[in-house]
């Protein structure tokens, strides 16, 4: 009998813990409201950010190794085309202008004799022949000297401006080794931005951009995209992609980092979603929930942001193959809730 009572009561207080237990479930379902999801095309811009340099930079040596005698210029001074902005020793280089001179009139003169020689059978054709070669490598040596000798000068190559001087005066410099490193100056300037292979498809040759300096954080710069790479850089995997911009009368100097957006002709599809559907995320990424199918639980699903209009958001990714989000009461949810949809 006592054993019956005891079954009884373990009976009524499983009964209640079950009850208990289903009105707590029924009491965590969570009121929301869902929206469908829409699809649309956009030009999304690209951020990045790059180093501004001149529109050519060059590297500006000697054709002839020798001691350097005079430089005129200091990196920062801006030149003229065919300025001159350093010179060699010229001692050594103009006595070997002047051996190659005489060498020359030299083998003209042997050249001449040989001719009234042959005319008078007094010397063979070989020998002839062999005095018109000696003087063509005469000839030879003294365009070499003469070119070497107009080397030995560096002049501008265009209007621009000194950024790196790597020798000083009186240091013996080798041949071909940069003694200046030179940008050309027209008011234009480049930008070197890296993207990556998602981006890099969606730009063409003339699409705009625009610059901001922090130097100059109130201005913006306008530009268009100039070059686009046609292989990735082995190194960081992106794209690299050259914008050029004008100065617009300002102070811009070779090194500066530049904000750059990038305007895409192309356009891609994204989702538009309530800015309200977002929660969590980490810059540029995060999450929204999605119901699932019929059932009263929903999904955590990870977007990717891309544009954010108003009061709405365009964002990609997992999303693209739902057709329904909760707007309002995500911020209440876990993976797996229970949920009671409003309208």
């Amino acid at each position: 009998m006592n054993k019956l009572i005891i079954l009884l009561i373990i009976g009524f207080m499983i009964s209640g813990c079950m009850t208990e237990a289903q009105e707590t479930s029924q009491a965590e379902a969570v009121t929301v409201k869902v929206v469908p999801l829409h699809k649309s095309k956009l030009a999304l811009p690209i951020s990045v950010s790059g180093i501004l340099s001149a529109k050519e930079e060059v590297k500006l040596s000697f054709k002839t190794g020798g001691v350097i005698e005079k430089i005129y210029f200091r990196p920062g001074q801006q030149v003229k085309k065919s300025q001159l902005l350093a010179h060699l020793n010229l001692a050594e280089i103009k006595a070997r202008l002047t051996q190659a001179k005489s060498g020359f009139e030299k083998a003209d003169r042997d050249l001449k004799r040989l001719k009234n020689l042959y005319a008078d059978s007094v010397v063979t054709y070989e020998q002839l022949q062999n005095g018109t070669t000696a003087l063509k490598v005469a000839e030879s040596n003294l365009e070499i000297a003469r070119f070497n000798y107009e080397y030995s000068s560096i002049h501008a190559p265009s209007n621009g401006k000194i950024l790196k001087q790597l020798s000083e005066e009186n240091e013996l410099i080798s041949p071909g080794m940069p003694l200046f490193i030179y940008g050309s100056y027209d008011g234009q300037w480049i930008l070197k931005v890296g993207v990556a292979d998602v981006d890099v498809v969606r730009l063409h040759l003339n699409d705009k951009a625009r610059v901001q300096f922090d130097v100059y954080n109130d201005i913006f710069f306008e530009g268009e995209v100039t070059e686009i790479a046609a292989a990735a850089n082995p190194m960081t995997g992106l794209f690299e992609i050259e914008v050029a911009i004008s100065d617009q009368g300002k102070r811009l100097m070779s090194g500066f980092i530049g904000k750059v957006k990038l305007f895409p002709s192309e356009q891609k599809e994204v989702v538009l979603i309530p800015s309200t559907s977002l929660i969590g995320g980490q810059k540029l990424t995060a999450s929204v929930y999605i119901p699932q199918g019929n059932g009263p639980a929903v999904k955590k699903v990870p977007v990717k942001i891309e544009q954010i209009l108003n009061d709405q958001l365009a964002v990609s990714g997992e999303i693209e193959n739902y057709d329904f989000v909760i707007s309002d009461g995500a911020a209440y949810l876990y993976e797996n809730s229970r949920i009671q949809i409003v309208d």
